[in-house]
């Protein structure tokens, strides 16, 4: 399970990539989201214990949410005149405010109100800063959101300005400080393969159901970002000795850059088809977050990526090693499920989204006939949910063989490394003896960060365990 500092991390970075298309979203539907949010950002602020007298503006999220309930009332009442419905909630919004709800679970069924320890104090200080630039992230994107295409004026646009002014106010006065000194756990080398194993079974299970373009964009978008972290890995693998750097460099390397393209691709194809207010995070995107953040524990440091020289001394390289094998495996399978999903019946997309991509095929001297499967114009301005268009079927189905193509092609180089003496004589690491040294860890931080070269970066012998949230 994530700890309460990555699933913080896992939301700041979706709140960044909300930022991107913020003008083309439903800016009411994004204000009715963002009250969620900001209430579990509440819940949050009260669970964690006040890491001292120091602390700055310890009352400022209460402020935050007086200020988004009033909003969020407004925009209700001015959607329920317009349309008569039901204001629904921006999906992709909500389920940032889920992840910081399970972050709020977690803080409150551990010890930490009753027995904080001095690394749980500073923790306590470094969320509420996380917790504060996430709320910042999403009410920016929520006031690009209500932009020229929404029906408020600007009087309700500035109210927007007053609780996301506290927040990057309160953000502002302890960023990066705060997060400096922040607890890490060691890596538990069980970790990502239990991961894997996880995220296998619920995409299997979503996408051999009743899938929806939220599912495909999900799916392809976790295995692009793991992709890329198991790209990582694999270099610094091939760099500690590993792994043959020959066998790197030519074969697996180039192949892992294909398969994340290939990835990357698709996600951005069905991240357009997918509709803003259709599905919710079930257990699916709780397993994509478990992935993302066990490769994260791996490659990450407190305040970005983590140098080589970390990741080689405080990770155990061979299990590191076998469960990037079990995933590069899992990966074929996933991706034949994707490809079988793209073509189920039921699947149903945005139609402004499906509108934009058949005008784009146009433009591009693809569609031979434009008017065989035309966008109904009033589905477009409504944006509603329509059946994925016959004439975007096929494109959809050839675009989804690339990964699997891709991943087919990277487990047989994987298949290939794996099988050369070199790996088998470097990669094997027997996981007994003593838990790492702290101090030797912390010299090899301060070393990378003066850009002084290390020596004896060997990985870790022993089990690593991870100590209580």
């Amino acid at each position: 399970m994530p700890n309460v500092g990555e699933l913080l991390q896992e939301a700041e970075l979706r709140a960044r990539s909300l930022l991107y298309d913020a003008p083309d979203r439903d800016g009411l539907s994004m204000v009715r989201a963002w009250e969620t949010l900001v209430e579990n950002s509440g819940r949050l602020w009260r669970a964690i214990p006040q890491s001292g007298p120091a602390e700055p503006q310890v009352g400022v999220l209460d402020q935050i949410q007086s200020h988004v309930e009033a909003v969020s009332r407004d925009a209700r009442v001015l959607h329920a005149r317009l349309t008569g419905q039901r204001l629904e909630p921006d999906r992709d919004l909500e389920a940032i405010g889920s992840l910081i709800m399970r972050a709020a679970a977690a803080v409150e069924n551990s010890n930490v109100r009753k027995l904080p320890t001095p690394d749980h104090l500073r923790d306590a200080f470094a969320t509420r800063v996380q917790v504060t630039h996430v709320v910042y992230l999403t009410g920016h994107a929520t006031t690009v959101g209500l932009g020229r295409h929404s029906p408020v004026d600007e009087s309700f646009r500035r109210r927007m300005d007053i609780p996301t002014g506290l927040a990057l106010g309160y953000h502002q006065s302890s960023y990066p400080e705060a997060l400096t000194e922040t607890h890490r756990d060691w890596p538990d080398p069980d970790r990502l393969g239990t991961s894997v194993s996880a995220f296998d079974i619920q995409a299997h299970r979503v996408l051999t159901g009743a899938p929806t373009a939220r599912d495909l964009r999900d799916v392809a978008n976790t295995m692009h970002v793991t992709t890329t972290y198991a790209r990582a890995l694999w270099r610094i693998a091939a760099d500690a000795g590993h792994v043959d750097s020959r066998e790197h460099r030519t074969q697996l390397d180039p192949a892992l850059e294909h398969a994340g393209n290939s990835w990357l691709s698709l996600a951005s194809t069905w991240d357009a088809l997918t509709h803003p207010v259709q599905g919710r995070a079930g257990a699916l995107q709780h397993a994509a977050v478990d992935l993302r953040t066990s490769f994260g524990e791996l490659t990450k440091d407190r305040l970005g990526p983590a140098t080589p020289e970390v990741i080689t001394a405080r990770t155990d390289m061979g299990a590191a090693l076998a469960a990037l094998r079990q995933y590069h495996l899992s990966a074929v399978g996933i991706a034949g499920a994707v490809a079988t999903a793209t073509r189920h019946p039921g699947l149903r997309v945005d139609a402004r989204g499906a509108s934009r991509m058949i005008a784009t095929m146009i433009e591009q001297g693809r569609l031979p006939d434009p008017r065989s499967t035309p966008v109904s114009p009033r589905s477009v301005q409504l944006r509603r949910a329509e059946p994925l268009p016959r004439v975007l079927m096929t494109p959809a189905s050839l675009q989804a063989e690339g990964p699997l193509r891709a991943v087919r092609q990277l487990d047989q180089a994987v298949s290939t490394i794996a099988g050369t003496p070199h790996y088998r004589a470097n990669s094997v690491i027997e996981r007994i003896g003593p838990r790492p040294d702290p101090g030797r860890l912390r010299l090899v931080r301060e070393q990378a960060r003066h850009g002084q070269g290390t020596t004896n970066c060997t990985p870790p012998a022993g089990p690593v365990s991870r100590t209580a949230p």
